[in-house]
């Protein structure tokens, strides 16, 4: 939580829950002050859809017309809440047309259908994907609540198969019948980050343990300036 990278456009990450959907107007609003070609995207979850922020959020976006685009990423709970019992609209895209907002949805395991309908340049547009999760970030017993099927945020074996349902292979059957890639290429990809992720466990679990002191680091300003 809390990552912040302004030099890529990473502006801020909130470990609240929706706590950056409201975040992203104050954005778009310095940037439209500013005279700036930049649009704000805002990545949430279909639970932080359900408080007030997102509305409140939504409702001024309009208002003051902010180059901002908001995406919902739809994977079927709000932590242990099933989408069904916590949400009353059927796709959540069609709530930006109470705030006279267009509203889309596309499915989030298709990456060049996101990036279509995402990359258009429109204002003002609430995007809703469903993409896949296999894992729910949280490890506690209360997981169970969700069923033997949908425990850990799973979802049908068929989306964990390699084929249609799973991001990589399409795109990569896409960039090589365009002619982007060669089947070496790809390979070589592949590869690279196989060996990426493989070198970040290793890193990972040949690290020592964090000192206990550092559960106090950057948490108070006096000790940040210090």
């Amino acid at each position: 939580m809390h990552i912040t990278h302004p030099a890529s456009g990473l502006m801020v990450d909130d470990g609240i829950v929706g706590g950056g959907i409201p975040v992203a107007n104050g954005l778009a609003l310095a940037a439209k002050l500013r005279g700036e070609s930049r649009v704000t995207v805002c990545n949430f979850g279909d639970g932080a859809s359900n408080i007030g922020a997102f509305h409140e959020a939504l409702n001024l976006a309009s208002v003051w017309s902010l180059p901002v685009v908001f995406v919902c990423q739809n994977n079927g709970y709000a932590e242990h809440t099933a989408y069904a019992k916590g949400t009353s609209v059927e796709r959540i895209a069609s709530r930006a047309a109470a705030y006279e907002i267009r509203g889309v949805t596309v499915d989030g395991r298709d990456p060049l259908a996101v990036h279509r309908r995402g990359g258009r340049g429109h204002r003002r547009r609430p995007l809703r994907a469903r993409p896949v999760a296999h894992r729910g970030r949280d490890r506690s017993p209360r997981r169970a609540l969700r069923g033997r099927r949908h425990q850990l945020h799973c979802r049908p074996t068929r989306w964990r198969r390699p084929g249609p349902s799973i991001p990589c292979p399409p795109t990569g059957a896409w960039l090589l019948a365009d002619g982007r890639l060669s089947q070496e290429d790809l390979a070589a990809a592949e590869k690279r980050a196989a060996d990426a992720v493989d070198e970040a466990m290793e890193f990972a679990l040949a690290s020592p343990f964090a000192d206990p002191d550092e559960i106090r680091l950057d948490v108070y300003a006096q000790e940040v300036l210090a």
